[in-house]
């Protein structure tokens, strides 16, 4: 929006409706404020022109108007806030695509990031209070089911998630004790980067001090005391990049960076997923005269290829390399020997 806006009714219920946008939500764990001076400065920016007593009279007006418009009481410098049972508005109002949508996000979400669906209560609400009866039995046919063992999501505290979700949209660092797999706790400053959900599990992708190498961090093993905002800014390391970082093997655990050319035996109905979600673009599956089919692909050389070619149990068979075919036949061996040994 540009350009100054006259002193006009029309104009006036428009800049009151801006001002109402401008004044953030407070959430539980968290102080979320903004001052008269910097709401001035707001407005100007949007092209409003006006009087910082004007301004005051704005808000002491919709205070009255809205009971769940607060000010912290500081008569120096107020800051203003929405409380957390302050309903959610919206213009153009949500529709009910939108509203089933945000139904279904809850439902995927909620188990791997409790605190962030907490923030979103205030939309979610007001999507219940959208959807009729009927609607609203439509999410109840929509389930989110894993395709792989199905394990208990882990438990967050949510206020360290509070703290984490802070930095990434501020763009600050926080001091935080993490404690490692081996159970050993340190105290690291960090450099928030992005979140990644992984099943059950989810990380922090960031930088320690002023470090350029990113690592990901689970979430649930960050200490809740000790944590900290600090002042300085987050150092995001040149070029950096989630997508990338994620694309190039960040999350998984490379054998070497060179990738794998394989060759693999399959029975037929277990290779049927395969044809519709493929190992690679470059991708082939051909019949054998054995009746199962043949499938090559180039594939990153990491420990979950071996996991998930362990998972197919006796549906598969590793032709080549040559390398991999002995690791697997050697871990099978093994474990029938543990088997027959009992």
């Amino acid at each position: 929006m540009s350009g100054k806006f006259k002193s006009t009714a029309t104009q006036t219920a428009i800049r009151l409706i801006k001002l109402m946008q401008l004044i953030p939500r407070n959430q539980p764990g968290t102080r979320r404020r903004i001052g008269t001076q910097e709401l001035e400065k707001r407005l100007a920016e949007l092209g409003f022109d006006v009087s910082r007593r004007t301004l005051q009279r704005d808000l002491q007006n919709l205070m009255a108007a809205f009971p769940h418009l607060r000010n912290d009481g500081h008569q120096e410098a107020l800051g203003w806030y929405w409380d957390e049972k302050a309903a959610e508005e919206s213009i153009p109002a949500m529709d009910h695509s939108v509203a089933f949508s945000l139904k279904m996000m809850d439902k995927l979400l909620r188990p791997r990031l409790p605190a962030l669906m907490k923030r979103l209560a205030p939309y979610l609400e007001a999507a219940d209070k959208l959807l009729p009866f009927e609607r609203k039995k439509e999410t109840e046919r929509i389930i989110v089911v894993p395709r792989s063992m199905p394990l208990l999501p882990v438990a967050m505290d949510e206020a360290v998630m509070d703290v984490i979700y802070q930095c990434l949209v501020d763009e600050r660092q926080f001091r935080a004790r993490y404690r490692r797999r081996d159970g050993e706790a340190a105290e690291y400053v960090l450099n928030a980067h992005g979140l990644v959900l992984r099943n059950e599990v989810t990380y922090l992708v960031a930088t320690a001090w002023h470090y350029e190498d990113p690592r990901h961090y689970a979430l649930h093993r960050f200490e809740k005391n000790g944590l900290e905002i600090l002042d300085t800014p987050a150092h995001t390391p040149a070029g950096f990049s989630m997508a990338e970082y994620v694309d190039q093997g960040g999350f998984l655990y490379l054998r070497s960076a060179l990738p794998l050319k394989i060759s693999l035996l399959m029975d037929k109905n277990t290779a049927t997923h395969l044809e519709e979600t493929p190992l690679s673009e470059d991708q082939r599956i051909e019949a054998d005269e054995s009746g199962w089919v043949r499938i090559t692909a180039t594939v990153a050389d990491t420990e979950q290829l071996r996991w998930w070619i362990l998972g197919l149990g006796n549906k598969a068979e590793v032709e080549r390399p040559e390398a991999l075919r002995e690791e697997i036949a050697g871990i099978l061996t093994a474990s029938l020997e543990r088997y027959q040994n009992k």
